[in-house]
C-alpha cells in the first residue's frame, strides 16, 4: 500500500475542520483550585451517562460523514481503476459501520436510562 502524503494531509485537514468546533464547544471553563463535585445521586449518574453517550454518538456521526466524503472522493477520482474503486467501497463500508455504531449507542443509552429509572426493583 503506497502512502501518499497529500492524501494523508488532506484527510487530516478535513477531520480537523469538522471535529475541532465540536470538541471546543464541549469545553467548560476551568477554575484554578476548584475540583468537580463527585457523582452522588442516581440523577447525576444518569446525566453523566447521557453526556458520555452523546459524545460517542457525535464522534461516530463525524466519522461517518468523513468516511462518506472520503469514499465519494475516492470513487470520483478512481477513473475505472479497480484498486481505487475497492478502496472507495471499503470507505463506504466503514461509514455504514460507524453509522450503525452511532445508532446502537443511542439505543443503548435509552436502555440504560430505562433501567436506571426503574431503580433497584428489577426488570
Amino acid at each position: 500500500m503506497k502512502l501518499n502524503l497529500k492524501n494523508i494531509i488532506a484527510e487530516l485537514a478535513i477531520i480537523t475542520i469538522v471535529a475541532l468546533p465540536i470538541l471546543v464547544s464541549g469545553q467548560q471553563p476551568i477554575i484554578p483550585g476548584e475540583q468537580p463535585a463527585p457523582i452522588t445521586t442516581l440523577t447525576e449518574a444518569r446525566g453523566a451517562i447521557t453526556v458520555i453517550v452523546r459524545w460517542i454518538i457525535a464522534v461516530f456521526w463525524i466519522i461517518t460523514v468523513l468516511f462518506l466524503i472520503i469514499a465519494a472522493f475516492r470513487y470520483l477520482t478512481a477513473a475505472g481503476d479497480p484498486e481505487k474503486l475497492g478502496k472507495a467501497k471499503q470507505s463506504l463500508i466503514f461509514a455504514i459501520i460507524a453509522a450503525a455504531i452511532a445508532l446502537l449507542a443511542n439505543g443503548i443509552q435509552l436502555i440504560v436510562k430505562n433501567l436506571l429509572q426503574q431503580g433497584t426493583g428489577g426488570i
